[in-house]
């Protein structure tokens, strides 16, 4: 046993190698995607980024945050990184990791399905996928996750990464459908066991730490689905914004040939009907939401890129590959340095002057900076915490009205970027911030839900 490993270490090493050598303009091409993509993760925070970060802390290392309804597997390889390096550090080294896991996933996809690996890899990689990858978080990881989905789809393997994907994305779970294109009902069952046994240690988890099995994606649901007070309206220039500029490509399907090519492949290939419904499943979530991010629509570079790929194989591309090569990287460059990144200073400053337990509406970065810092919740527990001694942080102008200055507390200092209200005479003691969405709920409505018992009484079962 022990002879074999060094052995297998060095074939991987000269595979690597080999594919390196064979792969030399990809190679080049990956290396500053990714670069571009760690160069935008230090230009500032962001926010989801940063709950990753704090929810891995927490699960391994007792760090004092932990946001609920955030699904587990991306803070769980940040918490692992903790074991080595810093909390910040940890960031540059999974987004380096995620980026080659999805080379590697990209890979055995292109494989299995017979397509070109670098015209897939340059038109997937989008500017908008090179700007949202890995800025949140999850994206790239969860896509990555999906793409083994699709490879090792007539394996029970299929449901591990079906259930890897969904515990990166919550909304992953309307991709399970695709199991069904197994057409065994005894494969498709052990499949699906598969996927949910991936569940198994989150639900252990969650039950050991808040009572409730369903802590997390009921937090989810309730915030995004159920008690969402906002709501913007969708744009169809997002599809574009997202594929462009391998949705060009698709454009030769107006030719005759090529039309017939992608009927055929369509009909034969189980994998095209996949395909197209992660398409018309990614456009449903995104119509759904009630906020129509652009980064929702991330997985429609897989569809573009693979009907891509398959009407350009057989054609003389190398030209408009290296095309959209530059195109990709410039424009790809400028996007995700773009927006979607904060100063940290601020938050920085609050926390080196403050040490009293704070209510925020930028809770997040403040926790990262140190404090413990709660989100808001409405004016009658803001009155309360002020009450109690809590400071109260207005980043936005919004949470402190001149109701609550008048007769709860007085503005103790204005920063510029943020005020400081409470009472200077009191100080409450920081204590760790782990509710679940369902707790803040309560605490509004003064009610005693479960997450089980919330989404009971909200579908009128109890």
């Amino acid at each position: 046993m022990f002879r074999k490993y060094p052995k297998n270490l060095k074939e991987k090493t000269e595979g690597l190698e080999q594919f390196i050598l064979q792969n030399k303009a990809l190679t080049g091409y990956w290396i500053i995607l990714t670069g571009i993509m760690l160069y935008q993760h230090s230009l500032g925070w962001n926010w989801d980024f940063l709950v990753y970060l704090m929810n891995g802390e927490y699960i391994f290392h007792g760090g004092h945050f932990m946001e609920w309804l955030r699904p587990p597997i991306a803070s769980v390889i940040m918490g692992l990184l903790q074991f080595i390096f810093s909390r910040p550090v940890s960031g540059y080294i999974y987004i380096f990791a995620v980026s080659m896991f999805f080379l590697y996933a990209a890979k055995r996809f292109s494989e299995s399905e017979g397509l070109d690996l670098l015209v897939f890899a340059v038109l997937i990689s989008t500017p908008a996928f090179i700007a949202f990858s890995t800025r949140e978080g999850t994206e790239m990881l969860s896509l990555a996750f999906i793409m083994l989905f699709l490879t090792d789809l007539k394996g029970k393997k299929s449901g591990l990464w079906l259930g890897l994907s969904i515990f990166t994305r919550w909304t992953h779970a309307i991709m399970a459908p695709i199991l069904l294109l197994q057409k065994n009902r005894r494969k498709i069952l052990k499949t699906g066991l598969i996927a949910s046994a991936v569940s198994l240690p989150w639900i252990i988890y969650s039950y050991s730490t808040t009572g409730d099995i369903l802590a997390s994606p009921v937090s989810f649901i309730a915030l995004n689905v159920l008690l969402r007070g906002e709501s913007t309206s969708p744009q169809l220039v997002h599809f574009a914004v997202m594929t462009v500029p391998a949705i060009l490509v698709l454009s030769l399907a107006v030719k005759d040939c090529v039309r017939e090519k992608m009927t055929s492949l369509v009909k034969e290939n189980r994998i095209s009907w996949a395909i197209i419904y992660i398409t018309g499943a990614t456009g449903l979530i995104y119509f759904l939401s009630d906020i129509t991010h652009l980064r929702y629509l991330y997985p429609l570079v897989l569809p573009v890129a693979f009907f891509g790929t398959k009407i350009l194989k057989d054609l003389e591309t190398e030209k408009l590959i290296y095309g959209f090569m530059a195109m990709n990287l410039v424009f790809g460059f400028s996007f995700a340095t773009s927006t979607g990144f904060e100063s940290s200073r601020p938050y920085q400053d609050a926390s080196e002057n403050i040490e009293c337990m704070v209510g925020s509406d930028s809770w997040v970065p403040l926790n990262y900076a140190g404090l413990k810092a709660e989100p808001p919740v409405d004016s009658n527990v803001t009155r309360e915490r002020i009450r109690k001694g809590w400071r109260i942080l207005d980043f936005t102008g919004e949470l402190v009205d001149n109701e609550i200055e008048k007769t709860s507390g007085k503005l103790i200092r204005d920063m510029g970027t943020y005020k400081i209200y409470g009472n200077p005479e009191k100080c409450a003691e920081p204590q760790s911030v782990d509710t679940t969405r369902i707790d803040e709920y309560n605490l509004a409505k003064g009610t005693n839900f479960t997450e089980t018992g919330f989404i009971l009484n909200y579908v009128g079962l109890r």
